[in-house]
């Protein structure tokens, strides 16, 4: 936003701060990741100008993105879970944007990630004691609980969050499209950066410490904030793609 300094697009920058942008071995620019080799044929693809560009440096222009593909090779999610107290059970989850030159999620405001944990044992959920839940935005506008909310479960939600006044007048909401935005509050994972997550849940009394538990932990990325998606009516991309995609699933005892 020129007026406010609030991002819009961060991805170029991202990428400068990656060790994907320092030259040497590992060296990898956008189009390298993102517009492969084209297989074409030698002959001229320009009719404007007498330059040409030989075929083994012609690139696609599909500019593949968030695919299931993408998002599974170059992130990895993993799973500690330990018995720390009587019935205490801790849970770690870990995410490493490994092979992402950018951060994750990236792009425009309302992309997001979440992470979101449950514990279960023979008789049921266990409730969570400590540790982060995942915020509002995991959540649609509808009053009560609709499939795929996911607001105040145990995890963590990953996003820029843009706040602002509309039209920059009335009252600061938040999240909003950068042209409204006045500032933003960062919580994407940096490229080679690892997130930790950790929390804990606690058995129900009268269950015997020991009793087998089960943790799930789940990756998720939404190309829009749930309550867009809902409003809008969004079941896919505009490429027909997912709205949603489990990047990873993990599950420990």
């Amino acid at each position: 936003n020129p007026d406010t300094g609030a991002p819009g697009q961060n991805t170029y920058v991202e990428w400068q701060g990656s060790t994907f942008a320092v030259p040497g071995s590992g060296f990898k620019t956008c189009q390298d990741c993102h517009m492969l080799p084209a297989a074409v044929s030698p002959g001229r693809v320009c009719s404007f100008s007498d330059d040409d560009r030989p075929a083994e440096e012609r690139r696609q222009h599909t500019f593949i993105g968030s695919t299931p593909d993408m998002l599974q090779n170059n992130l990895a999610l993993s799973l500690n879970v330990t018995e720390v107290g009587p019935g205490l059970i801790r849970a770690t989850a870990d995410i490493d944007n490994f092979g992402a030159g950018h951060s994750f999620p990236t792009g425009i405001g309302i992309r997001n990630g979440i992470l979101v944990l449950e514990a279960t044992y023979s008789g049921g959920s266990i409730q969570q004691v400590s540790g982060p839940t995942v915020p509002y935005w995991g959540s649609d506008d509808v009053a009560g609980v609709q499939p795929g909310d996911l607001a105040g479960a145990p995890g963590k939600g990953f996003a820029k969050v843009l706040a602002g006044r509309i039209n920059g007048t009335g009252p600061v909401v938040e999240p909003v499209l950068f042209i409204d935005a006045e500032s933003s509050t960062n919580t994407t994972i940096a490229s080679g950066a690892i997130d930790t997550t950790q929390v804990e849940f606690q058995l129900p009394p009268g269950v015997p410490p020991g009793t087998a538990v089960t943790v799930q932990a789940r990756l998720l990325y939404r190309r829009a904030f749930r309550a867009l998606q809902v409003t809008k009516g969004w079941t896919e991309s505009a490429h027909g793609g997912p709205i949603e995609i489990e990047v990873a699933a993990r599950q420990g005892q």
